[in-house]
């Protein structure tokens, strides 16, 4: 199963950007999922893209503390914070 997410939100007149979160890469033991993050600025929009992979809709139980983990560290990518700053 493939999850991709696309979104684009309009930076208000009068701020500028300041931060964005880092870009974020991670697989999961034996290609079992994987997940990307990235934040872009282009022509005064926020470009936020995500991308999440899971080939297997069953993973053995030896699978589950690292595939626990894993969706934690996505939750950690997804919760940082752009800073914009008034100019």
């Amino acid at each position: 199963m493939n999850i991709s997410k696309s979104v684009k939100i309009k930076i208000p007149e009068g701020y500028k950007l300041e931060s964005v979160p880092k870009i974020y890469n991670e697989k999961l033991i034996n290609d079992a999922a994987g997940y990307a993050y990235n934040i872009v600025e282009k022509d005064g929009f926020l470009n936020i893209y995500s991308a999440r992979v899971l080939p297997y809709s069953i993973l053995p139980s030896d699978y589950y503390k690292p595939f626990k983990e894993f969706m934690n560290k996505i939750v950690e990518a997804e919760t940082q914070q752009v800073i914009l700053i008034k100019q």
